[in-house]
């Protein structure tokens, strides 16, 4: 069971990789030709999407779970990302989480991800990304050290609240990679800004 599901997830990312293969591939071909399509788009009203725009974002969490003990679980991911090209943006992301408890851990983490943002009103927008991270996990106590690669789908909607300014929200999927089974999906929030 957990070999098919495996092959599931893998088979889901080759063809999610060459998908967005070609959504990179068309605003360049478009461009070449003077031509615009549907992945070519100029940057929204609100000017989200314009070459050469530095956006910084993050997610931030803080849990207490009420158990023996009472862990208490912190994450911080902030980003940064470039649009090289109307639309198109490349950039990385550095995390740090920690969890209190008998056998706490901490946790850091290294990615770089490709986007596309598609503008679907003055206000909103999508913004999806793929990349890949890197996990180190140190445990107390004389616990284990691990590590481990992903790879990682986030699909945010943003509310561009005021220029400069957004709100989001949408699903992500992490896929490991290496180091045993650490595949993750839910739904993730962010704020940001961009200049």
């Amino acid at each position: 069971m957990k070999t098919s599901s495996s092959k599931w997830l893998c088979r889901a990312v080759a063809l999610f990789l060459i998908s967005l293969a070609g959504v990179i591939a068309s605003p360049a071909a478009a461009g070449a030709q003077g031509a615009s399509g549907p992945f070519a788009q100029p940057p929204g009203p609100n000017g989200f999407g314009t070459p050469g725009q530095l956006v910084f974002d993050g997610t931030a969490a803080f849990s207490l779970v009420k158990q023996t003990g009472g862990n208490t679980t912190f994450l911080l991911r902030p980003a940064v990302d470039y649009f090289i090209i109307p639309n198109i943006t490349v950039g990385g992301v550095i995390g740090f989480s920690t969890e209190s408890g008998r056998f706490a851990t901490t946790t850091i983490s290294l990615g770089v991800r490709a986007g596309v943002n598609f503008n679907l009103t003055d206000k909103f927008s999508l913004w999806p990304t793929a990349g890949f991270s890197f996990f180190h996990t140190d445990t107390s106590d004389g616990g284990p050290s691990s590590s481990h690669w992903a790879f990682n789908l986030f699909a945010p909607f943003l509310f561009h609240v005021a220029p400069h300014f957004f709100l989001g929200a949408g699903p992500f999927l992490d896929v490991g990679l290496s180091g045993g089974d650490h595949n993750l999906f839910g739904i993730q929030s962010l704020i940001g800004g961009w200049f």
